[in-house]
């Protein structure tokens, strides 16, 4: 049973745009990684990896590809070897930028100014790695969600709670630096890139499916182009385009 805590108010809309392809360039944060390892490798006598043309070969075989267990790997567990590797693919995400799409910042600023609650639901089993992507591109600050779930809209659904205060949703999983972080909202619109992590999104709130045309696509995400989406789902080509979505909706409600 979902339970809200008595002193968190009930928004009216939350936002909460996944990470992985939809704010971060995931195809980038690869690349900054390579940086990273190649400038790094030579003092702990490291062999040369190609983290490009791993990724390419694994997701042609629709398997998942970890740079960061790569890395892990390849390290051999040296901690200081790996902490100098992430700490500098930090470094260049934060200097050199490039990690973010080009609209991420002002979609999150879009609804941050106007005093909407948004958090970054995102999927994932190395939470480490996600968690050194955001803070290399300088998102550590917003409260996140980190879910294992293969289906995020199912589970954003079975956070749906009704008691005296109406109908809402208590996601139970948001945290920020370490602490829970509690939020409850009578919609909580999504933004994700796979259409399965939208088709059992709760149908009485918009979801938006963002098709970014300049990002590069896995096979998992090409085969599950053919997925019907719901009437209460809507397709983006950019987050400037579902920024527009959202607020007119969000202006419909209001009416």
């Amino acid at each position: 049973m979902i339970e809200r805590s008595s002193n968190v108010a009930i928004a009216d809309v939350a936002i909460a745009p996944d990470a992985d392809r939809c704010l971060v360039d995931v195809d980038a944060c690869v690349q900054v990684l390579q940086e990273a390892y190649d400038s790094e490798r030579k003092p702990f006598r490291l062999p040369a990896i190609d983290l490009v043309r791993l990724q390419d070969n694994t997701e042609d075989t629709l398997s998942s590809f970890s740079p960061y267990s790569t890395v892990c790997d390849f390290t051999d567990n040296n901690p200081e070897a790996f902490n100098k590797i992430f700490d500098r693919f930090v470094y260049i995400g934060r200097t050199l930028g490039g990690i973010l799409y080009p609209d991420s910042l002002d979609f999150i600023h879009t609804f941050t100014e106007q005093g909407f609650p948004l958090y970054i639901n995102t999927r994932g089993v190395e939470f480490e790695w996600q968690r050194y992507k955001l803070d290399a591109a300088s998102l550590g600050a917003i409260p996140t969600a980190m879910t294992t779930a293969r289906d995020k809209g199912l589970e954003h659904t079975r956070n749906r709670v009704v008691d005296e205060h109406g109908v809402y949703y208590a996601p139970q999983n948001i945290m920020l630096r370490g602490r829970h972080i509690g939020l409850a909202a009578r919609h909580i619109i999504g933004v994700d890139d796979y259409k399965s992590n939208l088709v059992n999104s709760p149908s009485d709130t918009l979801s938006v499916w963002l098709d970014r045309p300049e990002s590069r696509q896995n096979k998992k995400q090409l085969k599950e182009r053919s997925l019907v989406l719901p009437p209460h789902v809507q397709t983006a080509h950019s987050l400037q385009e579902a920024a527009e979505q959202i607020q007119e909706y969000i202006k419909d409600l209001r009416k």
